[in-house]
């Protein structure tokens, strides 16, 4: 039986999500549009794990920022954001995989009562915001961390 992947619904650049599965890799993995579009929450139950993707800001409401700032998204959405939560919470509480992308990852900081710096300036947002495929960047790995024990490397190009 395939392992069923929920991912949440972008509406920025949605389809590179699915396009990082290959061919040889859906054959044991299916994957399931979580969409807050349509509040499928009925769909949770039947994925194995998560996949929060990125996109625009997390409503500042969330973690106590302010509304206006210099570089923010032409419209936040909250009701990705409330129904994000639910799925963050459902994995949690199931003991389910979760990974959160980006903007996912900033999700998961906010619900577990982090904050997050809400600008990080015009090169960042137009790194973010160009038109293309994903964006990639070089990342360094700190020597004796986990990710460093796991990975063996010191350097690697991630996507963002």
């Amino acid at each position: 039986m395939k392992k069923r992947i929920g991912i949440s619904l972008t509406t920025v650049n949605p389809a590179f999500y699915w396009s990082w599965f290959s061919t040889a890799e859906l054959e044991h993995f299916e994957l399931v549009d979580l969409s807050f579009k349509n509040n499928n929450l009925h769909v949770f139950q039947k994925c194995d794990a998560f996949i929060l993707t990125g996109g625009d800001d997390v409503h500042p409401s969330l973690y106590n920022g302010v509304l206006e700032y210099d570089h923010k998204p032409p419209s936040f959405h909250l009701d990705r954001d409330v129904f994000e939560e639910k799925l963050y919470r459902h994995a949690i509480e199931n003991n389910k995989p979760l990974l959160g992308i980006c903007r996912g990852l900033q999700m998961v900081n906010v619900i577990e009562g982090g904050k997050l710096i809400q600008d990080l300036g015009a090169g960042n947002n137009a790194l973010h915001k160009a038109s293309g495929g994903d964006k990639e960047h070089l990342v360094t790995v700190e020597p004796n961390t986990l990710l460093h024990q796991v990975t063996g490397q010191v350097s690697g190009s991630v996507n963002s």
